[in-house]
């Protein structure tokens, strides 16, 4: 049983990470814009039944006074995390411009980052590439988004004289196949 799980498990993050496109195309201001593929962005959606059915059942078969609680806490807790996950999903965007590298996020403020600027850039445990300033501003690009070929283009042509940006381009172009 537990095998038939981690199959299954495996088998659908694989799925996940291969909804993405690979690449993406050029905006008409010659920028690249990596986001979510759509797949991630219909399950976020879609995780908003949980709660609202949650939310049903409490209010056609309502608990004993003293289990309410029970209810409406697991209300605020799938809440919570689909608001996280909607947020990230269709707020997280990653440009790719001649100037530099862009995040924009529902966690922080906006960050550029010009190429000359960067000082590394690391693969993280987290399934995310770090790229790092020489003033200490940080970009996270997750392996999630849709234009990772792109991206890969990108920091070959961009930053190969960085020492593990040959490494990472190769574990980039690895998860596809």
């Amino acid at each position: 049983m537990h095998d038939l799980l981690e199959i299954l498990v495996k088998g659908w993050l694989r799925t996940m990470l291969l909804s993405a496109s690979p690449r993406v195309k050029q905006t008409r201001d010659r920028r690249y814009v990596l986001t979510h593929s759509r797949l991630w962005k219909y399950l976020s959606l879609s995780l908003w039944l949980f709660p609202v059915a949650i939310m049903i059942v409490v209010r056609v078969s309502p608990p004993a006074p003293d289990e309410r609680w029970i209810g409406w806490t697991l209300i605020a807790v799938f809440g919570a995390m689909c608001l996280v996950l909607t947020l990230e999903v269709f707020r997280r965007q990653i440009e790719l411009a001649d100037y530099g590298v862009s995040q924009k996020s529902a966690w922080s403020p906006a960050v550029t980052i010009g190429w000359a600027e960067v000082s590394e850039v690391t693969w993280q445990a987290t399934e995310e590439i770090v790229i790092r300033s020489k003033r200490g501003k940080s970009i996270r690009v997750s392996l999630w988004l849709a234009g990772m070929e792109t991206f890969a283009d990108e920091l070959e042509a961009r930053l190969s004289q960085l020492p593990k940006v040959a490494d990472i381009v190769k574990r980039i172009r690895a998860l596809r196949n």
